[in-house]
């Protein structure tokens, strides 16, 4: 019913204590960071935001740390979506500072 990433459909990628259940929809680049955010020791919660169009074709992440956690911006295919892990700041931007889309 719902595509495969990894081995896992979407139903259980968005299920389990550190996602917040307020949004359910994510964007196809999105799921590498959901993925990474659930199995992270360094992160506590992984809460989606919304996604957004823009112009460009790149695919990039752009991260901003706040006290908390670190925002991800998630650029790709003329889409950007916020995503927030809540966890050790310092340990999530080292982690994600070599991810590849």
């Amino acid at each position: 019913m719902f595509p495969n990433f990894r081995g896992r459909d979407m139903s259980t990628l968005l299920r389990g204590p550190k996602v917040s259940s307020r949004h359910q929809s994510y964007t196809e680049a999105a799921k590498l960071i959901i993925d990474f955010g659930q199995k992270s020791d360094d992160v506590r919660k992984v809460v989606l935001g919304p996604i957004s169009n823009f112009k460009g074709k790149t695919k990039k992440l752009k991260l901003r740390p706040n006290q908390s956690g670190v925002q991800v911006d998630v650029l790709a295919n003329n889409q950007m979506q916020i995503i927030y892990l809540i966890g050790d700041t310092d340990k999530i931007v080292s982690a994600l500072d070599n991810f590849a889309l």
